[in-house]
C-alpha cells in the first residue's frame, strides 16, 4: 500500500463524516447538495495528494487517421458469410451435374 501525506488520511476521515451527515435521514435536501459538493472537492483533493495525474483528453484526429490507415492497409476485419453463419455461396453456384 502506497504511503500517503497525512492530510490525505485526514481527508479520507473528513469524507467518512460527510457520509453519515448524508446518510442521516434528518439532513434536509439543500444539506445533502451541499455535501456531495464538499465530497467532490476532497475527491479531487486526494488525487492531487495521491500524486496522480488528471486522465488525458482523446485525441479523435489520430484515431480517425488510424481508422483510416488501417482501412487502407486491409487490416480491419471483414467478415466473411461464414463467420455470420450463413452457407457459402460458391456451393449453390456449383453446377449439378457434376462437370
Amino acid at each position: 500500500m502506497p504511503k500517503y501525506p497525512k492530510a490525505y488520511y485526514t481527508a479520507c476521515q473528513i469524507q467518512n463524516i460527510l457520509m453519515q451527515k448524508i446518510s442521516d435521514p434528518r439532513t434536509s435536501a439543500l444539506a445533502v447538495a451541499q455535501l456531495s459538493r464538499a465530497w467532490n472537492e476532497i475527491e479531487e483533493r486526494k488525487r492531487i495528494l495521491a500524486g496522480k495525474p488528471l486522465p488525458k483528453s482523446v485525441d479523435v484526429t489520430k484515431l480517425k487517421e488510424q481508422k483510416q490507415t488501417a482501412k487502407l492497409l486491409g487490416i480491419l476485419y471483414n467478415p466473411t458469410q461464414a463467420d455470420l453463419g450463413q452457407p457459402e455461396t460458391i456451393d449453390r453456384l456449383a453446377p449439378e451435374n457434376g462437370d
